[in-house]
């Protein structure tokens, strides 16, 4: 009886374990077949996963599986593309010489001899941008920059402009970006920047947008406290941004005559949002509003930057660098005020690359299922034997995936309600079952008890 009540026992505790089932093929909406090369069997592979794929799946990607045409399960790993950051660290210009002739300023730099921030075993570390640091307001200043190995020839790096409006607009720009390079020398000559603009468009622009006028710029010589550069901390290989592009979107005025471009459904990321705007000049902070499950009373302001396109300055605006994660549905609001409202003729959405890692072997055929309704995240050892690295990670063979199909073995699990109410009375039965059982082992075992005191 003792053996009875025992298999009773482990009975139970594996129907309990039991409860969290392997994932199936057919625990899943959709299906991609991914194509690749038979040679590149046992080695990593790797799979850009597209935007469609990306929203239909949950996050995290919990409800992503990978199987071969035998039905067994392949471990993967899912690495989004970012660079490898060096130490980082910046320095400060030395300025060896200086000239100002009618308002032209022009300033000759020398990087430090001795670093320790920038100087490593792999030799001196690039740069990438240069920061002119000054108390100066109201200015707009066009910039070229040379560069040179020996003081004695210079070769252009870049041009651009630098600026402040802060005395009527909060805009102020001193940052000039450019590709890397390691010159120990620059030039760099700075002027006014007062590009011709005829007196209709200037009216025009202060009328709409209230607040911008240009008789507030000084012109002239800035006062400069110093320059400074920050090392290029990405390294690797270039980054690959997925995009989605939504061309035409509606425009909706709210109470407030803002401008509110739903964008609906997306379940993507979004690293940056640009806007091609029809007005020929604008300044108008744009939000973040998201929701998860789009209804209206549930949208949240998550984040809000400019955009603006200003007569007179060259560069312009119109990138939202949001950094966000994924988000289900998603509201831009532009905040018009009393200027007329922003035409939006194209919303461009971009995020780096996903990719999934994974080892094929020779001979077989893969297929991604995706969309599944009740399955829980997978735990592969892959990501320990696979690291993050993105100069190796780019190396990897490239697979391509076909077009997304719904899945004809689709055949969802017992909601979660359900599932959880059968797994309860499933418990309580069993264990009504294991008190009968030793209720009856009770009941023979005082049954023997007479004969016993008999016997003694």
């Amino acid at each position: 009886m003792k053996r009875v009540v025992f298999l009773w026992i482990i009975f139970i505790v594996s129907t309990c374990v039991n409860i969290v089932l392997a994932a199936h093929p057919s625990d899943f909406r959709f299906k991609v077949a991914l194509t690749g090369h038979d040679k590149h069997a046992g080695m990593p592979v790797r799979l850009a996963l597209g935007p469609e794929l990306i929203s239909k799946t949950a996050p995290v990607f919990s409800d992503l599986r990978l199987f071969d045409d035998h039905g067994q399960e392949i471990p993967f790993v899912i690495y989004e593309q970012r660079r490898q950051r060096s130490h980082g660290g910046s320095f400060t210009w030395k300025i060896f010489d200086y000239h100002v002739a009618h308002g032209i300023q022009t300033i000759y730099l020398k990087r430090p001899d001795r670093d320790k921030n920038y100087h490593t075993q792999q030799g001196d570390t690039g740069f990438n941008n240069i920061e002119i640091i000054t108390t100066a307001r109201d200015f707009n200043k066009k910039l070229q920059l040379f560069e040179s190995a020996d003081r004695r020839s210079w070769k252009p790096l870049v041009s651009g402009s630098i600026y402040d409006f802060t005395s009527e607009i909060d805009l102020r720009k001193t940052t000039i970006g450019f590709t890397e390079t390691k010159s120990p020398y620059l030039k760099l000559i700075m002027s006014d920047d007062f590009t011709p603009v005829d007196m209709e468009q200037k009216w025009k622009f202060h009328y709409q947008e209230l607040t911008f006028s240009f008789r507030s710029l000084k012109k002239g010589e800035i006062k400069i406290i110093r320059f400074s550069s920050e090392l290029s901390r990405e390294r690797g290989a270039s980054i690959i941004m997925d995009h989605l592009t939504l061309p035409n979107p509606e425009l909706i005025l709210d109470r407030e005559k803002n401008t509110v471009i739903e964008l609906g459904y997306l379940n993507l990321p979004l690293e940056q949002i640009t806007l091609q705007v029809r007005n020929k000049f604008f300044y108008r902070q744009v939000e973040l509003w998201i929701s998860q499950s789009g209804k209206q009373q549930e949208y949240a302001r998550t984040a809000a930057q400019l955009i603006y396109r200003i007569p007179g300055i060259k560069e312009s605006k119109n990138t939202l660098l949001f950094d966000q994660p994924r988000r289900k549905f998603v509201i831009l609001k532009v905040i018009n005020h009393d200027n007329p409202p922003l035409q939006v003729s194209e919303v461009k959405i971009e995020w780096p690359r996903r990719h999934l890692y994974f080892i094929p072997e020779s001979e077989r055929l893969y297929t991604l299922y995706l969309g599944g309704t009740d399955v829980e995240a997978p735990t592969y050892e892959l990501q320990k034997l696979i690291p993050y690295n993105h100069t190796t990670l780019s190396k990897y063979p490239q697979w391509t995936s076909g077009l997304i199909k719904k899945n004809d073995q689709y055949a969802p699990r017992a909601a979660e309600s359900v599932r959880t109410r059968f797994e309860k009375y499933t418990l309580i039965t069993l264990i009504l079952i294991l008190v009968s059982g030793l209720g009856f082992w009770m009941y023979h075992l005082m049954q023997k008890i007479p004969e016993i005191k008999d016997s003694l």
